[in-house]
């Protein structure tokens, strides 16, 4: 800085007592003091409030959400009771089929059985007739051979006749046995596959529980956090809100002591530089240093007015200043 200019000179003739410096008191501290933390106790009310209302929405949400769970249990275990009844269904019906086929097996077997007897009743009836017209002699069967050839064609068909029923009835009792098989494999293939369907469900269940789990731990985490934050940024608005207001009060007093056309005069040229943007002008010299405290007393009475002079960098700066000034 090259030059210490006042730039107010119109307002030398002004003079400051001690009195007009007087700072303020231990009382009123006191009173900024508890002004600040009931200011302070009703931030925190008004976040404790916010967080209230947020935490209502969140259990809202929660119990929205709870409901959802309970209708998809409702439905898995729906889903799970129509299984099962679908499952008792198929035993129902494999049940069904091996009492059909524990039936139909005797009677075939016992069919067989028959077919079998009476072929060799029919062989051993054959070879006792073939013995008898043997001893009895064939002229007295029959009174000529073309009635004996008819009597051999009619059991020839009637024999041929009696065996193909018997093959066709074999026949689809031994289709009816092998699709039966083909029906119990069947069933059984689709037992298992819905068995092994739903215990894939169960496992994806189980692990959507705990993913949803974790999911609600992590979030919970996050909330805290930015419960956290918030209360730190509250209070650092706070604490940025009281400060402003001490320094506001603190210039307020300062202002105090000294005349009020010396304060519009300090003002000007702020409103001035500001408008202007004018560069070089760094504010009154009470701005522009530091002391200790307890050389205040001194340093006013020895500086007087001079503390508000407004320093700058150059001729120039202050000049222009004075110009805009006079103009105005």
């Amino acid at each position: 800085m090259k030059t210490l200019l006042g730039m107010i000179s119109q307002y030398d003739n002004l003079t400051f007592t001690e009195t007009d410096y007087k700072y303020v008191n231990c009382d009123e501290n006191e009173c900024n003091g508890v002004l600040s933390m009931g200011s302070t106790k009703r931030s925190e009310r008004d976040q404790l409030l916010e967080e209230r209302q947020l935490q209502i929405r969140q259990k809202a949400k929660l119990e929205l959400d709870l409901k959802d769970l309970d209708d998809v249990v409702n439905d898995d275990a729906a889903n799970k009771g129509g299984a099962a009844e679908e499952l008792t269904d198929v035993e129902g019906q494999i049940k069904t089929a091996k009492e059909a086929l524990d039936q139909v097996i005797p009677q075939y077997h016992e069919q067989k059985d028959i077919e079998e007897s009476c072929a060799t009743q029919l062989r051993i009836n054959e070879q006792r007739r073939s013995e008898l017209y043997a001893k009895k002699g064939r002229n007295q069967e029959f009174s000529d051979q073309s009635k004996r050839d008819h009597w051999i064609k009619d059991e020839l068909r009637s024999y041929g006749s009696s065996l193909s029923a018997k093959e066709e009835q074999s026949k689809t009792v031994e289709k009816e046995v092998t699709e039966t098989k083909e029906r119990i494999e069947k069933i059984a293939e689709e037992i298992q596959e819905r068995t092994e369907n739903l215990e894939e469900r169960r496992k994806e269940m189980e692990e959507t529980s705990k993913e949803l789990g974790i999911a609600r731990i992590k979030k919970d985490e996050v909330q805290s956090k930015r419960k956290d934050l918030w209360r730190q940024d509250s209070n650092f608005e706070q604490s940025l809100g009281t400060s402003k207001e001490q320094h506001d009060e603190a210039e307020r007093q300062l202002r105090s002591t000294v005349s009020k056309a010396f304060n519009n005069g300090i003002d000007a040229i702020k409103k001035i530089v500001r408008e202007k943007n004018i560069d070089g002008v760094y504010g009154p010299l009470i701005e522009n240093f530091k002391c200790n405290e307890k050389f205040f007393t001194a340093v006013e009475v020895t500086a007087g007015n001079r503390l508000f002079y407004i320093i700058v960098d150059t001729d120039k700066t202050a000049s222009q200043i004075l110009s805009i000034m006079n103009k105005n």
